[in-house]
């Protein structure tokens, strides 16, 4: 009942509280899932079911799918399809397009006090800093299959790389190639990780 009355609230935090917490009924998780406020629907894939979030990976915004990719919940297929993109419909919005036109990319030394875009957000169209920190999640994502993250090993992204190389059930032929990359804090990373052989 609680829920029911919480789900009408006209304050978006406190519907996103509301969207992290287990247990919900299923006609409010419905009411949350289209939720305007793309932060409560963020929260609510977090802490999605796998069928909920199966569905809220298709979900037109990047920042959405970017919770997706975090929850461990979401099913493996569904992940490998977040990471490339194969299967699903292109995401139309991102945080940064909400709130200034593309091409943008926001200063690390933003003045503005009501700012509260990350440093160093960027969307040329592409909703590209988005995308890359929905691969940074689903990397720390125990449920996203290996097959679907060894292409990082030649990403761009010494970030993504370092991540990867971390992953307990890396291949030996994907920890070989990291072994040689020219970034020291990857082949760090990759020297930390038990899976790897000699």
């Amino acid at each position: 009942d609680w829920a029911r009355l919480l789900v009408e609230e006209p304050d978006a935090e406190r519907r996103a509280k509301l969207a992290a917490c287990p247990g919900l009924p299923a006609d409010v998780r419905e009411l949350l899932a289209a939720d305007p406020d793309v932060r409560v629907v963020g929260d609510l894939a977090l802490w999605a079911t796998a069928d909920l979030a199966a569905r809220l990976a298709r979900h037109p915004h990047a920042e959405v799918r970017r919770a997706v990719a975090a929850n461990e919940a979401t099913p493996p297929r569904v992940l490998a399809m977040l990471i490339t993109g194969e299967g699903l419909p292109p995401a139309e919005r991102c945080l940064v397009c909400d709130s200034e036109r593309t091409p943008y990319v926001h200063d690390p030394h933003c003045p503005r006090p009501d700012c509260d875009l990350p440093s160093g957000a960027s969307c040329s169209g592409s909703h590209e800093s988005t995308v890359h920190e929905l691969v940074e999640q689903a990397l720390w994502n125990p449920a996203t299959p290996i097959e679907a993250l060894v292409r990082i090993a030649d990403h761009p992204s010494a970030l993504l790389r370092c991540r990867l190389a971390a992953r307990p059930d890396l291949p030996p032929e994907t920890a070989a190639r990291l072994a040689c990359d020219p970034v020291p804090g990857v082949r760090a990373d990759l020297a930390e990780n038990p899976a790897i052989d000699e």
